[in-house]
């Protein structure tokens, strides 16, 4: 099982180009989305309102449903020891709407539910986002050695359509 030990050499990245398949609900090994039929990896192709941040592949989250439903983007885990800072990283791209909300969180299981907010949104429903990539990162340093997911948390009106992420990295 793949997923079975966590990661534990760093730095760690992510872009998702290494995936053949692409399509809703199809994310690399040992990642998850929640809910289902929200999330899905694609590539330039697949919708016009924005592109990768490099390479061929990212992960978009779609406008719907929308209001009061929560939507997270799971890495997989992470072993990372007390005291030691580390830098959670990806790139963001919006779709030229306003409407998005969205913050980087963590978590000892691979769930949104009981997470931790890290640091401040990033993006609220008052900004109109570009169709550019804009990197995001967030540091981190757990109190206890363990295991930790980090996350990225969604949520939006009725305006947007697609809010997309790639390069993801732990250093």
């Amino acid at each position: 099982n793949p997923c079975a030990t966590p990661i534990n050499a760093f730095p760690w990245t992510e872009n998702f180009d290494a995936m053949v398949t692409l399509g809703t609900d199809i994310v690399p090994n040992c990642w998850l989305t929640q809910p289902t039929a929200i999330w899905a990896s694609m590539n330039a192709a697949a919708i016009s309102y924005n592109d990768p941040c490099s390479g061929a592949n990212y992960v978009t989250c779609y406008w719907s449903p929308y209001t009061s439903t929560d939507k997270y983007l799971i890495t997989p885990a992470f072993t990372l020891t007390a005291g030691t800072t580390y830098n959670f990283g990806f790139k963001w791209v919006g779709d030229g709407y306003s409407g998005w909300n969205a913050e980087v969180r963590y978590n000892t299981t691979q769930t949104g539910t009981g997470s931790t907010l890290l640091g401040s949104a990033f993006l609220t429903s008052g900004t109109t986002t570009g169709t550019s990539c804009v990197a995001n990162t967030q540091g981190f340093t757990p109190g206890v050695t363990g295991t930790y997911y980090f996350m990225v948390h969604v949520t939006n009106n009725v305006t947007p359509y697609y809010l997309s992420f790639d390069d993801f990295s732990v250093t």
